[in-house]
């Protein structure tokens, strides 16, 4: 539940800070999926905080919810 690397290597620096793509500019692709599925009882308060100082946030949302949609079709997500 670590992250991959963090700080950036220097030479993401060039990349990160003009990403070809939004998604290389999100804070959580330096931590693996576990991180962000936790147990019964353990906290979620570490992964809000990397989404919340996250620069794509919104962006990030938006596919989240299409991809709800599309996966389970539902009303009540429209």
């Amino acid at each position: 539940m670590s992250p991959k690397i963090w700080p950036p290597r220097q030479d993401d620096s060039a990349r990160l800070s003009h990403p070809a793509h939004w998604t290389e500019a999100a804070a959580c692709q330096y931590f693996d999926g576990d991180f962000w599925f936790v147990e019964v009882g353990e906290s979620t308060v570490p992964a809000k905080a990397v989404c919340r100082g996250c620069t794509v946030r919104e962006q990030c949302l938006a596919m989240a919810l299409d991809r709800c949609r599309q996966k389970h079709q539902s009303p009540i997500l429209e």
